[in-house]
């Protein structure tokens, strides 16, 4: 199973330097100086690295709140934020939308015995709460800010549609369903044997017994990690000339999650669009090299934390 996050050489070269190409396209075309990395505040970058750290706890609280519903059983709160770490790092390192999914379910497999399948479910529940909420915003906030917003809305109504339609066949019989079956039995043995599991603990965690008791902790958590998050923008925004509102950095943030959607290694370019529809050319640089640096160099923690196991 360790094979599921290993990063090959590949696939994390062309993801970080997709990155920084963009980057350096970003800064070349707004004429920003790269210098200006190094005027943060040292008390605004401490504050960001805070919101941000918290956004991801928050977010493991969530994870667990689904994982102890479904199985009756719960990790200490560090293991959650763990599997986040690490999910986030798959996610950003590999040319792909979908990815730290898997990497959370391995994580929490490594650490419980639980079979893979399984927490794979209810980490593919965790993330389609984060679309819904994360798209439906985004299709409100776009309203203000067309026609700039029209891939965002595009993005969003796309997304919604599909995973829905995914989900829908995946727990209830009919004919989307069996699509879906056609196509996993064309898989290989060693996935498909798995799709059981997956889809009777998917249906469990959407049953009414499950969902209908903790959604209203979910749909909270969901929002206060992003407030968290959009906080380290918003502290970030307050190094430049006519800092971003509040509301503005949390539209950003929502922004840059749904375009972040399109399968662009690491999301260059996509966040990048997502983040400058409301804030300033400065804030976005500074948001990106910060958030994506974390992200990166905790993951890799949580990376070497489990390959120790």
């Amino acid at each position: 199973m360790s094979e599921l996050i290993r990063l090959h050489k590949k696939a994390v070269a062309l993801s970080v330097s997709a990155v920084v190409i963009v980057l350096i396209l970003y800064t070349w075309y707004f004429r920003i100086n790269p210098l200006i990395l190094l005027t943060i505040n040292p008390l605004i970058l401490v504050l960001s690295i805070t919101t941000l750290t918290l956004s991801i706890v928050v977010a493991g609280i969530r994870l667990k709140i689904i994982h102890r519903s479904v199985y009756g059983v719960s990790l200490k709160i560090t293991d959650y934020f763990y599997a986040r770490l690490l999910g986030n790092l798959i996610a950003l390192l590999t040319p792909s939308a979908i990815g730290g999914e898997l990497a959370r379910a391995y994580y929490l497999s490594v650490k419980t015995g639980s079979g893979l399948a399984g927490l794979f479910a209810i980490t593919v529940f965790e993330v389609y709460i984060d679309i819904i909420v994360t798209n439906l915003l985004a299709i409100v906030f776009s309203i203000p800010y067309l026609p700039l917003s029209i891939p965002v809305i595009a993005i969003a109504l796309s997304t919604v549609t599909t995973w829905t339609l995914v989900m829908a066949g995946l727990v209830r019989e009919g004919l989307f369903s069996s699509i879906v079956d056609s196509f996993i039995k064309k898989l290989p043995q060693s996935i498909a044997c798995g799709y059981e599991e997956f889809v009777e603990t998917l249906r469990e965690t959407v049953s009414k017994n499950v969902c209908v008791k903790i959604l209203p902790l979910l749909i909270l958590s969901t929002l206060t990690s992003y407030t968290l998050a959009s906080a380290t923008i918003y502290l970030l925004s307050t190094t430049v000339e006519q800092p971003a509102s509040f509301i503005e950095t949390f539209i950003a943030y929502i922004f840059s999650l749904t375009l972040g959607a399109v399968p662009s290694p690491g999301g260059a370019g996509t966040v990048e669009y997502g983040l400058s529809i409301p804030l300033k050319p400065e804030a976005v640089v500074l948001t990106r090299v910060l958030t994506y640096t974390y992200m990166v160099l905790t993951g890799v923690v949580a990376l070497l934390k489990i390959r120790k196991r």
